[in-house]
């Protein structure tokens, strides 16, 4: 099909009254006031220094625990994720470069970067989904990733174009290799361009051939640029075999140039609130949902841009 779809007790101490004292001669027992005074005195302050000790020690027990709690959550700050393979299930909801950690469906604001002192040039190409068919300017996920990392973007996307599919006549009137053709005033830092099911129905062998011409041709114009093939998106349902078919040349054809694939999974799927009401093409909230998934698939291949931007002339 096309995608156009594209949450201190008181105690009180009682003294017994011996009324007057006995004659004179006889041995008094009670105590003076002066000594039985100095005698509380002495009571009071070793009750109150041991109250003092037993409270602080466990305050300053429970800062030592603390401390030794933060170092070791300091140290247990893991490093740069390592690939997986992706069972059945999580190939449906994690992006992966052979796999990355897993996408939420709850769309939330794309985390933001420290921007680079030079903005970094960006070429994207794909479809009605890359493009946002439907939604407002801005809306669709390489614009969403753009205003947070500060990119310079030039946006191809076009409606119902493929690999091979012509786009829609009012839009780009032609497919990947053409739109490709066409880019070559730019100077990209990062191109990345999708598999897309726009190419339902087309002769694998066709499909493949004009996917690599398509990759091939993108590196011979941009050298200098890191290329990025992603894997086609689907909606909520169940995806086709299709799908898998499309990944496939993708893959196929950056194996060859020395670009990289990009597997992202299906975020979407599952999740129809996402889904605008053709069923084909995410809402503004499912296009949030794909800019986080393709933002975090892509962190290895921005920084090696990146850096390679920054050593350029």
């Amino acid at each position: 099909m096309k995608h156009f779809r594209s949450k201190p007790r008181h105690r009180s101490a009682r003294t017994g009254d011996r009324g007057p004292a006995a004659d004179a001669g006889s041995i008094s027992l009670r105590p003076s006031r002066g000594r039985l005074t100095a005698a509380l005195s002495v009571i009071a302050i070793g009750v109150i220094g041991a109250s003092i000790v037993a409270y602080n020690f466990p305050i300053s027990s429970q800062l030592s625990a603390a401390a030794g709690s933060s170092t070791a959550l300091r140290r247990a700050v893991p490093g740069p994720a390592t690939s997986t393979p992706r069972d059945i299930h999580e190939a449906q909801t994690k992006p992966s470069v052979t796999g990355t950690s897993g996408v939420s469906a709850t769309p939330a604001a794309i985390a933001p970067s420290v921007l680079p002192a030079v903005p970094l040039r960006v070429l994207t190409i794909g479809d009605s989904i890359m493009k946002g068919f439907g939604l407002k300017p801005g809306q669709a996920w390489p614009e969403l990733i753009s205003q947070q990392d500060g990119w310079s973007l030039s946006a191809l996307a076009c409606n119902g174009a493929g690999f091979l599919a012509i786009g829609a006549a009012d839009d780009c009137d032609s497919n990947f290799s053409s739109i490709v053709k066409g880019a070559s005033a730019l100077q990209p830092d990062l191109v990345i361009i999708e598999g897309s099911s726009n190419d339902f129905g087309m002769s694998n062998s066709a499909l493949l051939e004009s996917t690599v011409s398509a990759v091939s041709d993108l590196q011979a114009k941009f050298p200098r640029a890191k290329i990025v093939g992603l894997s086609a998106v689907w909606g909520d349902t169940t995806v086709p075999d299709e799908i898998a078919e499309i990944n496939s040349q993708v893959q196929q054809a950056m194996t060859q140039v020395g670009g990289t694939y990009v597997d992202l999974g299906q975020p979407l799927s599952g999740h129809p609130e996402l889904m605008q009401g053709d069923d084909v093409h995410p809402t503004a909230a499912g296009q949030q949902v794909l800019a986080a998934a393709v933002k975090e698939a892509l962190i290895p291949a921005i920084q090696a841009a990146t850096v390679a931007a920054a050593g350029q002339p």
